[in-house]
């Protein structure tokens, strides 16, 4: 059951600070990708919410069941979370390079960033409430 909780409890921090980041970020995201990116005719992103959901709770299963169980302080949940994050992200972002056109390297380079420090913030938490409830 603390599995269960603690993958809800991180595709629900995924979710809230990935809103932040496209909130800050969307307009880069327009412009790197935005040839290839499901918009409306107004420009405003048409997710399809079903699969982002999935994703997201994969996220959560990989930080409760991959890192947490190996981390052995904050410091190494941030670390390990970290590398999930850069394998993750990176595996997605390279292979979009090199098979789409209209991927770039400054697109590449902003989000492995950005999934690496992602995935090492939410599996620092996911470590904090599970050493705190559980």
């Amino acid at each position: 059951m603390q599995i269960f909780i603690l993958t809800i409890i991180g595709a629900v921090l995924f979710i809230i600070l990935d809103l932040i980041w496209f909130y800050f970020a969307g307009n880069f995201f327009k412009s790197e990708i935005g040839s290839i990116a499901r918009l409306t005719a107004e420009g405003d992103w048409n997710v399809r919410y079903l699969p982002a959901l999935l994703a997201y709770l994969l996220m959560g299963i990989g930080v409760s069941v991959l890192v947490y169980p190996h981390a052995l302080g904050l410091g190494t949940a941030f670390l390990y979370g970290a590398l999930f994050g850069l394998v993750g992200y990176g595996l997605y972002d390279l292979t979009n390079l090199a098979t789409l056109s209209d991927w770039t390297v400054r697109f590449v380079v902003v989000d492995m960033v950005w999934g690496t420090l992602l995935c090492g913030t939410v599996s620092s938490v996911i470590y904090l409430i599970a050493k705190t409830w559980f």
